[in-house]
């Protein structure tokens, strides 16, 4: 995410002037977005790999399923954000 995020920047700055619209603040706040939930979600595996998590964590496992599903759902809105450059 961290060499994402930053060649999306440069990108931005560089073709786009850092034009600030909608699309673009959009795709700034999903990026940073999904950059923190997979840190937080990096950290929590280092310290509490899945292999040792018993059945009786199952909270953990629905707080990391969560994690991973935010980061699909923002995926594909970037995805979407993406396509809509084209008309730009």
């Amino acid at each position: 995410m961290i060499p994402t995020t930053i060649t999306g920047w440069s990108t931005w700055k560089s073709r786009y002037q850092g034009i600030r619209g909608k699309l673009f603040a959009r795709k700034i706040w999903i990026a940073y977005s999904m950059l923190g939930i997979s840190i937080i979600l990096v950290i929590y595996q280092t310290l509490f790999p899945v292999e040792f998590m018993s059945v009786k964590s199952m909270v953990e496992h629905i707080y990391y399923f969560v994690g991973v599903t935010l980061l699909l759902v923002e995926s594909i809105v970037e995805g979407y954000n993406v396509g809509r450059f084209k008309h730009l």
